[in-house]
């Protein structure tokens, strides 16, 4: 049996940002029918990474190899809704219905989710080789959540960026996870396989520590008020009950009993799924913007 090629194989990368390293001698390939969650907190670099993948971003230093030919679908966190002339547009419509969208509607017009479900629904009227989706599931209620599930499941390969951790046990095969000081490692399986892999969280603190050291050092003091380290202290608690809840509604959206609750439940779970994702991502982003000020 011949040896199968890598859809595209990264190494040695480097990539900085300032002084933060998001990319430290990174080297991976992606074979052909994985689909990989990309984890950590905000600003370690998953975002770039889709965009070195995608050829948006340029390395610092070593080297990205693609398959000749390989197709790709970007779809951004903020996408700006374009067309393809190369998609037929019975394909283009028949996903937009499937994203429940009118495929009447103009880009000038659309709201911010809709925009999203244009840009997932053009995505994979491409027929890509590798998809790349940033956030995919912000702005999707539960039954644009479950459509894009199935379809993401039928994709051969695929690298997610989400908060959703739900999303990411139910659809990739592999977890990468950046792990501080521009390191990223494989695991196998999704997100709570992830949790029973990752190394002890003191070991992890350490490292971050030894390599924030320097740039610490040249900080000095804290610059964070009392009311903003008594947040900082507060906020990994907030964002492990969130993530506990939205896990557990979850699962009981995915129960196959589900849609036969009255639909104000079945509202009131979309509308509360809606707010935890919306809550997780300023959470997360402010605990990473105090903990850059220390």
């Amino acid at each position: 049996m011949p040896l199968l090629t890598p859809l595209f194989t990264l190494t040695d990368a480097e990539l900085a940002y300032g002084d933060v390293p998001l990319l430290d001698c990174a080297s991976f390939a992606l074979e052909a029918g994985e689909r990989v969650g990309l984890i950590g907190r905000n600003g370690t670099g998953k975002s770039s990474l889709l965009g070195i993948i995608a050829g948006r971003v340029a390395l610092d230093d070593g080297e990205l190899k693609k398959n000749d030919g390989l197709r790709i679908a970007y779809v951004e966190q903020e996408p700006v809704v374009s067309g393809d002339p190369a998609v037929p547009k019975h394909k283009l419509e028949e996903f937009l219905h499937r994203f429940n969208l009118n495929p009447a509607i103009k880009p000038e017009n659309m709201s911010g989710g809709e925009r999203k479900r244009a840009a997932l629904a053009l995505a994979f009227a491409q027929e890509p080789d590798l998809l790349l989706l940033d956030e995919p599931t912000n702005h999707l209620d539960v039954d644009g959540i479950l459509t894009l599930e199935g379809l993401v499941l039928k994709q051969n390969s695929a690298i997610i960026i989400t908060h959703d951790r739900a999303f990411l046990d139910n659809v990739v095969t592999q977890t990468i996870a950046a792990e501080g000081g521009g390191k990223w490692q494989e695991y196998a399986g999704g997100y709570s396989d992830w949790l029973r892999q990752r190394p002890p969280k003191e070991d992890v603190e350490k490292g971050f520590l030894r390599k924030d050291f320097s740039v610490r050092e040249k900080k000095g003091q804290s610059k964070l008020s009392y009311r903003e380290s008594r947040e900082l202290e507060a906020l990994p608690k907030e964002i492990a009950a969130l993530e506990a809840e939205q896990q557990a509604l979850s699962a009981k959206m995915h129960a196959p009993e589900y849609y036969q609750q009255a639909p104000e439940a079945l509202r009131e779970d979309q509308r509360r799924n809606s707010e935890i994702e919306a809550l997780l991502h300023e959470k997360l982003e402010r605990w990473e913007m105090l903990e850059l000020r220390l």
